[in-house]
């Protein structure tokens, strides 16, 4: 069950209020998000014409994610086609059994595969205020490791020469052999003509922009690396990801707290994701 097929426009806009709300109103939010996703698996319908979901009881939950902890009692469901049984509001957040939302994950794996599973841990603790022990930052990287590995390994297509826009962005993965071994990930998706994404480059050391190298690119969206904007391009564009962590550390060097900076981030994220929504619409309208 994904949020895709669950009335994603209404339903996504609910959890995401949810998720940048305050603590006073969180839960309320969610459990609009949750009444939602139950009036939509509603109208799911078996063959016959009875309903295909039934309600199958609630289960408390307790998230992590990051705007702090959240605890809820989720109501689960049971697909009368199969005999599974689901909680909507989980599948739709992509967390299943998970306490650690997708987000919390991935920030604290980024800086446990640069340093050690301690500062890591130090680091979303100063930043965020959930404090992760380091076994669970050890347990973050393990299951990411496996998916870059398969990216290194997969076949890529060298895109067109027509495609114009990109991204381009490095990291650093340590290796899972030796501890002090890290490997550098470099890894360049290009957008083509009809708005499908491509993976046009993953690769271990080097430079990033070597897969772009004899394309006609337009457009360059990436941070504020210096070789990455140093390659020649009509336009570097920061994209929305980046800005949100440029401008969330410009915050923290000024001393500013984290619920204010949260106050501060929040309306500007809506804003980003307002113009990145309203740039794919005018892309797709022609």
């Amino acid at each position: 069950m994904r949020i895709e097929e669950l009335a994603p426009i209404e339903i996504g806009r609910l959890l995401n209020r949810a998720y940048h709300a305050g603590i006073d109103v969180r839960e309320r939010l969610f459990g609009e998000a949750e009444a939602a996703l139950w009036a939509t698996l509603r109208l799911c319908r078996l063959p016959d014409g009875s309903p295909r979901f039934v309600r199958h009881g609630t289960r408390p939950r307790t998230f992590v994610t990051r705007m702090g902890r959240v605890d809820l009692r989720v109501q689960r469901v049971r697909d009368r086609q199969d005999g599974s049984t689901v909680a909507p509001l989980t599948a739709a957040l992509g967390l299943g059994k998970k306490r650690y939302t997708p987000e919390v994950r991935m920030a604290a794996a980024e800086p446990a595969s640069r340093t050690s599973y301690g500062e890591a841990s130090e680091v979303i603790e100063r930043d965020w205020g959930p404090r992760i022990p380091r076994r669970t930052v050890w347990n973050f990287l393990r299951e990411i490791s496996p998916s870059v590995e398969r990216a290194l390994h997969a076949p890529s297509t060298p895109p067109p020469i027509e495609r114009s826009v990109h991204e381009a962005d490095s990291t650093f993965v340590k290796a899972r052999a030796r501890r002090e071994d890290q490997h550098a990930i470099h890894v360049a998706i290009t957008m083509d003509p009809d708005h499908h994404v491509h993976l046009a480059e993953v690769k271990v050391g080097g430079a990033v922009t070597s897969g772009l190298e004899g394309r006609s690119v337009e457009y360059l969206v990436t941070d504020y690396d210096t070789g990455l904007m140093a390659f020649p391009a009509r336009a570097h564009p920061l994209c929305h990801v980046h800005f949100d962590r440029l401008l969330g550390t410009l915050l923290q060097e000024e001393g500013v707290g984290l619920l204010e900076r949260e106050e501060i981030l929040a309306p500007v994220r809506g804003l980003l994701a307002h113009l990145r929504n309203s740039v794919e619409v005018h892309r797709l309208r022609g």
